[in-house]
């Protein structure tokens, strides 16, 4: 009996260690779940948004906001200004006597540059309308000037901190029967390029000055409109191209 009880007790134990084998290498056994969650996974970031780079040479037909452009004013009340963009234009409004109103585009300097405007007077003719180049506060800028009574000159300005406003030199002045009078639509373009500053109005090559005493290299472009005596002033931007002049 104690032979025959053994023989039971260890057909038992072996086939104990089969189950836990079979169990341990493959056989089905009770899965072992997971402690629950605390909290939810973080929600994946949204990929960052790809900036797109202010272009260096373009055109600009005012269809949205003139986003990198800087508008300040070196004469007059800036309470007596205001401008918009709508329908395809940029407009100017000055509602001051004397007052000199500078847009400049900020993201770009350029050693040679073209820039021009499409303008339409739509107040009284005697006002300019401006054309920017090599434009830094502290070294000054070069600024053409033309108006619709017909008269242009181009300018080089600069900032004098003691007086708090732009001290001008006239580099000339002229007349051109190429401008449309009263409120007519004008392009007006200015090519700096070294020491050779080149004026255009209405597609016509006006002048070409060699510009020796003030000697600017480069700076920003901009466009501006300015007031004198009689008002009210507005000058609507229809479009405004900045190119790499030919070589």
């Amino acid at each position: 009996m104690r032979n025959k009880g053994l023989k039971l007790s260890l057909a038992l134990i072996a086939m104990l260690t089969i189950l836990v084998a079979c169990a341990t290498y493959g056989g089905e056994a009770t899965p072992t779940l997971p402690p629950s969650p605390t909290a939810l996974p973080p929600t994946p970031a949204s990929p960052t948004e790809t900036l797109i780079p202010p272009p260096r040479f373009f055109t600009e037909e005012f269809d949205a906001d003139a986003l990198h452009w800087e508008i300040f004013l070196t004469n007059g009340d800036q309470t007596l200004f205001g401008h918009k963009i709508e329908e395809g234009h940029w407009s100017f409004m000055l509602g001051g006597k004397y007052m000199y109103v500078y847009a400049i585009y900020q993201p770009e300097t350029y050693r040679e540059v073209r820039i021009d405007a499409r303008a339409a007077n739509q107040g009284q003719n005697k006002n300019f309308t401006s054309l920017i180049c090599d434009f830094s506060l502290k070294e000054g800028w070069y600024e053409f000037n033309a108006s619709n009574d017909g008269r242009y000159y181009l300018l080089h300005g600069i900032w004098d901190a003691s007086l708090n406003r732009p001290r001008y030199t006239v580099l000339v002045d002229g007349g051109s029967n190429l401008i449309k009078y009263n409120n007519g639509v004008n392009e007006y373009g200015l090519v700096c390029k070294g020491r050779m500053l080149t004026l255009f109005i209405n597609g016509e090559e006006i002048r070409i000055i060699e510009e020796k005493e003030f000697a600017l290299r480069s700076g920003q472009v901009g466009i501006g409109v300015s007031s004198f005596d009689v008002l009210p002033i507005q000058v609507d931007f229809d479009s405004v191209t900045v190119s790499e002049p030919p070589q």
